[in-house]
């Protein structure tokens, strides 16, 4: 599972193989990600629609990668995301901003 939401984002995002950081975060973010699906345990948080709606609206090409990986885990996984979607787009915003072609 993860290996496939890492080739998803990392197909569009190219990080240089000598960078750690933030590679090792976002492989973190979707470690927990995955480990939360995969238990069916739900996310409880804030529920932060301003939020949600900020990321969605200034990063749109950053959260239209997001939700290609989220309708991967669907098809696949029968289940989706929630507030991750907001952490794994600011994720790869920061990727895209420091490694863009």
């Amino acid at each position: 599972m993860m290996r496939e939401m890492m080739e998803i984002i990392e197909n569009k995002i190219k990080v240089p193989d000598k960078v750690a950081y933030p590679r090792d975060r976002l492989i973190t973010n979707i470690k927990h990600l995955a480990i939360r699906l995969l238990s069916e345990e739900p996310l409880h948080g804030r529920n932060d629609l301003e939020l949600y709606h900020f990321v969605k609206t200034n990063y749109p090409d950053e959260y239209v990668l997001i939700d290609k990986v989220n309708q991967y885990i669907e098809e696949t996984y029968h289940c989706s995301m929630t507030e991750e979607k907001i952490y794994l787009t600011l994720n790869v915003k920061r990727m895209n901003d420091l490694y863009a072609l």
